[in-house]
């Protein structure tokens, strides 16, 4: 008879627990990560913990390889009736999940880090999350009130590793420099805070109702969010596009013109912000080229330069109100995919990617997060 060979417990081949903790866990899927809280109370704990959610963001594989994105349809006469939000492959636009069905009015704007600010017609506020598809009820925010108009940014604060929203409040007056009234919120003890300084800002930076200061075009990167203000009154031409900025750590809006100005073609000029290898990228087409800059240290550098695809140009121009981000693909050079198509810079091609998609479709990137997953004490979780 032969005898069972019995290796010690100490002597097993087995992963040591800050191999897991340290390398495996935070590159895995959030679904996975759900599964592996039940495994023991020492993983619980680390998953568990406000900390492991920004390391998960950073090195999650899902985030770094960006193969899916979020789609939103709106349904109904300019999204009247409510959205479809879809998980879909970023390749072929492909659907992979149904992510949620929303009814009514909502404005979902500044995504920051896989989270969406959501707003619906009245002065309800959530930070959603469509990753765990749960969302957190902010509280109404002091400076709502009838006499003032109040618009909100939403970001991540890197000094103090918590979410915060800011708000501010004017009087619609037409005054061209308004004395605005701040108030914060932060996530981390679901408080607004009234700030005793106000801010002196320019009247064209405020919008004229109870609504996001800026909408689904903005990019967030490195604590601060990005966005493009056009204004068709401004006489100079090289002015009417200004970058505008704020810095979640400091507090401040900064301002700064955009290259790629054409005295002949200044007003057929179209412009996207996208992030590109963790800087600020600004896609321009007009009748003559397209390049695409790169900002760093507040100067712009030329990434690329090429002729303009008359295809390309037409699609964007029709299609510039529904189109929030650019997806950067390394393949084939250069390529940038507009809602379901697909523009080649090198070759000047562009070509659909599929045909069984609204036209109509809103995409941006899909980053997993593992942030509201529990919550806080006395916050207010639900399913969006």
């Amino acid at each position: 008879m032969f005898r069972r060979n019995r290796t010690n417990v100490s002597d097993r081949r087995y992963l040591p627990p800050d191999l897991c903790i340290d390398n495996i866990l935070p590159r895995l899927p959030v679904k996975t990560l759900f599964v592996c809280r039940a495994v023991c109370r020492t993983w619980r704990a680390v998953i568990d913990d406000p900390a492991f959610a920004s390391k998960h963001f950073k090195l999650s594989t899902n985030n770094r390889d960006k193969k899916k994105v979020l789609a939103i349809e709106k349904i109904g006469l300019n999204g009247y009736d409510g959205c479809n939000l879809t998980l879909r492959r970023a390749d072929t636009l492909r659907r992979c999940a149904n992510i949620y069905k929303t009814y009514g009015t909502y404005r979902l704007s500044v995504r920051c880090n896989g989270l969406v600010f959501v707003k619906d017609n009245t002065t309800n506020l959530k930070v959603w999350n469509p990753s765990i598809r749960k969302s957190l009820t902010v509280p109404m925010c002091p400076l709502v009130t009838g006499h003032h108009i109040v618009n909100y940014l939403f970001g991540f604060r890197p000094s103090t590793n918590d979410y915060v929203i800011y708000a501010f409040s004017v009087e619609y007056d037409g005054k061209p420099v308004r004395s605005s009234t701040v108030a914060v919120y932060t996530m981390s003890d679901d408080r607004w805070r009234i700030k005793d300084n106000k801010m002196s800002l320019p009247s064209w930076l405020f919008k004229s109702s109870d609504e996001p200061m800026c909408d689904g075009k903005s990019v967030y990167l490195n604590g601060a969010v990005y966005w493009l203000r056009f204004d068709n009154n401004e006489r100079d031409a090289h002015k009417r596009t200004c970058l505008i900025s704020f810095d979640f750590n400091l507090g401040k809006f900064g301002f700064l013109g955009v290259p790629d100005y054409h005295p002949k073609f200044a007003c057929t000029t179209y412009r996207i912000l996208f992030a590109f290898n963790g800087t600020l990228a600004l896609f321009c087409i007009s009748l003559i080229n397209n390049l695409i800059w790169v900002l760093k240290d507040r100067v712009w550098g030329l990434l690329f330069s090429g002729r303009s695809s008359a295809a390309g140009y037409s699609y964007i121009r029709d299609h510039l109100d529904v189109i929030t981000k650019l997806f950067y693909f390394d393949a084939d050079g250069i390529t940038l995919v507009f809602g379901k198509v697909c523009y080649k810079l090198v070759t000047d091609e562009i070509k659909p990617i599929t045909k069984s998609v609204n036209s109509r479709l809103i995409l941006d990137t899909y980053l997993e997060s593992m942030v509201l997953h529990r919550g806080c004490q006395n916050q207010i979780l639900t399913h969006f």
